[in-house]
């Protein structure tokens, strides 16, 4: 009888582990740490969890709001939702390559140390991306002069 009562203690003792195990890191996912801001006037704002993790994107603009609610961003690595988000705006003519500067791109974070890492990360890929589409506009230039 007394095997009976620790090995059922046992078993809601690790479900009660699991459990809160499950439920804190449910939380750190879906806590926002960070803020990524592209662009000034309109501007589309990505929250981003613990793992650099798109959790949620807002923009001011409704064009804007509407074109980027429909990218699929979310649960995304944020140098990747920016890339697409990019691309998408540039695409659309509501943002032109060009125009793109580095006050284009402003990161929020509490720890100064991870804003630092995370800028850098998203400028490579940015910097890599519009090299991408300028080789590939290059292209379709040459092209379509032949």
């Amino acid at each position: 009888m007394k095997k009976v009562y620790i090995k059922i203690s046992i078993m809601i003792l690790i479900f009660i582990v699991v459990f809160t195990a499950s439920a804190y890191c449910g939380f750190i996912y879906i806590t926002p740490v960070s803020v990524v801001k592209l662009g000034d006037n309109p501007s589309v704002l990505f929250s981003l969890n613990k793992f650099d993790m798109v959790i949620s994107v807002n923009s001011s603009d409704e064009n804007i709001d509407y074109l980027v609610s429909n990218l699929n961003l979310k649960h995304k690595r944020i140098s990747k939702s920016v890339d697409i988000t990019i691309a998408k705006l540039n695409e659309s003519g509501l943002i032109l390559i060009n125009d793109l500067n580095s006050d284009y791109l402003k990161v929020s974070n509490s720890n100064k140390n991870k804003e630092k890492q995370l800028m850098q990360l998203i400028q490579e890929n940015v910097k890599n991306s519009l090299n991408e589409i300028e080789i590939n506009n290059k292209l379709e230039a040459s092209v379509e002069i032949n």
